[in-house]
């Protein structure tokens, strides 16, 4: 990996370089109060950059390579849309994916159960989309106040004046004034704030995730067995994004043979979907696990992302709370000078825990009633599929609270 560079106070006061375009950007900008230094290019990263420029900072931000092939699914609700908008991506869903306006969910058998009008339901707030992770990366490019350097942080270390970065290959710490640990679900970071560390989501201990051809499905669509479950999601240009599990905690074979073997017990649209992706489509298997912190900061130091809070996929929340974590701490950050942002911690964190708890909560009881037999779980569903919905996105239609509301 390369060596680090300028550090990011040097971001302002004359020359940035652009982590799109490789280029060099004379910037405008007034300096920044101290030295801002983000682990994590993916989306809590980017955004981490996007939230800072917005408010006329600049920071360094370290990646272990760049992002190859256009990744998975990612679905966005609408309140994850309307952060987006919030970091300068427009709200047209078609231009970084495809505009999800129902939800349906199904039997194994692929009789309807109850249905969500979700351009209702998200009116007001942003139309939810299905989008790759390429794309959505893409629309969250660096800003040109942002320096883009490629390393691999493997520990962190607060000091009284800020942060120490071991750095693979690096003789000695980076030190800097303010780290965001925006390094995901296995964050090299999260030892320096908490022992804990990732576990099994309660609903999937492991899934498929796909993208093949489109078998026709024209909304976001479940269909539930009695151990197994299939949402297939249009992202355009032709093809679905698909993901499959167990439900009841427990876990799906890592061979591909599982996927074929357990979508033939569903509807075709299942079969056709699972049958393009072994054929020549994209296939993803990886554990399903959640981050459940007592604290999300050390000193100078703060997790955001699935390195604080990752929860399982049941609500499709961890990209908008990340961005939501961003635009919150950026603010923060903004608000308050260098030499009091060892206060940036708690406060971020008094801001986000009750929203974060919120999808957590949710998350668990969704868990149990996925853990019901499966009659239960038809004949409750018309009723409780919708007041659930509304339970659990209900209060994410409002903003985020910020710093001095």
């Amino acid at each position: 990996m390369a060596g680090l560079g300028q550090p990011a106070q040097m971001a302002f006061s004359g020359e940035a370089t652009s982590a799109r375009r490789g280029e060099t950007h004379v910037m405008s900008s007034a300096p920044t109060n101290g030295s801002i230094l983000i682990v994590g290019g993916g989306v809590a990263g980017r955004a981490a950059a996007r939230a800072l420029s917005r408010r006329g900072i600049g920071c360094t931000v370290i990646e272990r390579g760049e992002s190859v092939g256009r990744g998975m699914g990612v679905n966005l609700p609408g309140n994850a849309v309307r952060a987006l908008a919030e970091l300068g991506v427009p709200h047209d869903g078609p231009a970084i994916g495809v505009p999800v306006r129902r939800r349906e969910y199904r039997n194994g058998r692929g009789r309807l159960l109850f249905a969500v009008d979700e351009d209702r339901f998200w009116r007001d707030v942003g139309r939810p989309v299905c989008a790759r992770h390429g794309d959505l990366l893409d629309a969250l490019a660096l800003p040109e106040s942002a320096t883009l350097e490629f390393a691999h942080a493997v520990a962190a270390r607060p000091t009284p004046a800020g942060v120490a970065v071991e750095l693979a290959g690096a003789p000695s710490p980076r030190h800097v004034d303010f780290v965001i640990g925006a390094d995901g679900v296995n964050s090299a970071l999260r030892a320096a704030v908490a022992v804990d560390g990732p576990h099994p989501s309660s609903m999937s201990g492991s899934s498929w995730r796909f993208i093949g051809p489109d078998p026709g499905v024209d909304c976001w669509t479940a269909w539930s067995g009695r151990e197994e479950t299939f949402v297939l999601i249009p992202v355009g240009h032709g093809r679905v994004y698909g993901y499959a599990a167990r439900t009841h905690g427990g876990n799906t074979g890592t061979d591909h043979s599982w996927l074929a073997q357990v979508a033939g017990r569903f509807p075709e649209p299942v079969g056709a979907a699972v049958a393009g992706a072994l054929d020549g489509g994209e296939l993803h298997h990886a554990p399903v696990a959640e981050v459940r912190l007592r604290r999300w900061h050390n000193g100078r130091l703060v997790l955001i992302g699935d390195a604080a809070h990752a929860t399982g996929p049941v609500w499709a929340q961890g990209v908008a709370m990340a961005l939501e974590d961003a635009l919150v701490l950026g603010e923060l950050l903004a608000d308050t000078t260098a030499e009091c942002w060892a206060d940036v911690g708690p406060a971020f964190e008094r801001l986000r825990r009750p929203r974060v708890e919120h999808i957590q909560a949710e998350t668990e009881r969704m868990s149990r009633l996925a853990a019901l037999p499966g009659w239960m779980r038809e004949v409750g569903a018309p009723v409780l599929g919708p007041k659930n919905y509304r339970a659990a996105y209900g209060p994410l239609r409002g903003v985020a609270i910020r710093p001095g509301a």
